[in-house]
């Protein structure tokens, strides 16, 4: 079997599903540093995420404004061209 992508989703969800439902008595303790862990853990990931995010976007919008910049020089050499054009006649 040729491990892809869709297969490698596949495997994970099923072994992750087989742990979370499988043990159903869970006596275990969480103590305030164990909480304060979880915590922390959940805000980097979306810190994270958000970071990424951003600097993807900067990344698109970058690229992208290169080719306005192009446009907009080319339009205001054509708009002088015009008008020198217009004072010479």
């Amino acid at each position: 079997m040729k491990i892809n992508s869709n297969n490698l989703a596949i495997i994970s969800l099923s072994v992750g599903s087989f742990f979370l439902f499988a043990f159903v008595d869970c006596y275990a303790y969480l103590d305030p540093g164990t909480g304060s862990m979880i915590l922390q853990t959940i805000l980097a990931a979306l810190i994270g995420i958000v970071a990424f995010i951003g600097t993807i976007r900067y990344k698109i919008m970058s690229f992208i404004s290169r080719f306005t910049k192009k446009a907009d020089k080319a339009n205001k050499s054509e708009k002088q061209h015009e008008e020198e054009q217009g004072v010479d006649s």
